[in-house]
């Protein structure tokens, strides 16, 4: 009988040190994407050449993160079995992983397109939209890593703000210089929102146990 609560400690602290090793993983991988969205900002200021081969290399170095973090994930279930929250932590991790490489492929884009927009006027907004999602990004990395279910809460809330920005941007874009560049890195910024919204709902139910829709 002792034996068996000795394997069960061991194994626990094991779990718990896994744990651990993987929300570092994640942070360090977010922080990196992070960067991305930096890089996506700098490129609308001036682009460069440099730029392009930066989140090109960013991208692939984000690419090699999320495999190893992926199979650290699978070892996790398959070794550790963990239950009730610990679970949610691991199954969230796994989908977090997949956003953060979306988020990165999505950058990656947006960046080549700033080329196309070089010699074109380009909005503030743009620009503008990009410093919102790299901030929402970095406001959900601080959640993670705290499990404050209030500041995820409040976090959340700002999407609204984020798509009434959105929406504001689109009119005046729209309004004052169209063209189809624009357009098509509006609708990658759109896509760069939803998978950060994404992220945030699965921090959500790593503390609170509740999916949100």
């Amino acid at each position: 009988m002792e034996d068996k609560k000795n394997v069960h400690i061991g194994t626990r602290i094991i779990l718990t040190k896994d744990l651990d090793n993987l929300k570092k993983e994640i942070l360090f991988l977010g922080n990196k994407c992070c960067e991305s969205i930096a890089i996506c900002i700098s490129s609308l200021l001036n682009y460069d050449k440099i730029l392009e081969e930066k989140i090109k290399n960013n991208h692939l170095y984000i690419k090699d993160l999320c495999l190893n973090v992926e199979n650290k994930i699978f070892l996790i279930l398959s070794l550790q079995q963990p239950l009730l929250k610990d679970l949610r932590l691991v199954i969230s991790t796994l989908s977090m992983c997949h956003q953060f490489y979306r988020i990165s492929d999505i950058c990656e884009n947006l960046v080549y397109i700033s080329e196309l927009l070089e010699k074109s006027l380009k909005p503030e907004e743009l620009i503008l939209l990009n410093e919102n999602s790299q901030s929402l990004l970095k406001d959900s990395l601080i959640a993670f890593e705290t499990f404050s279910l209030d500041f995820i809460n409040e976090l959340m809330q700002k999407e609204n703000n984020y798509q009434i920005i959105q929406d504001n941007c689109l009119q005046k874009i729209t309004k004052n210089n169209f063209e189809i560049h624009i357009f098509n890195y509006l609708k990658l910024l759109e896509r760069l929102f939803l998978a950060i919204s994404s992220i945030q709902k699965e921090i959500y139910f790593i503390n609170s146990g509740i999916r949100k829709i």
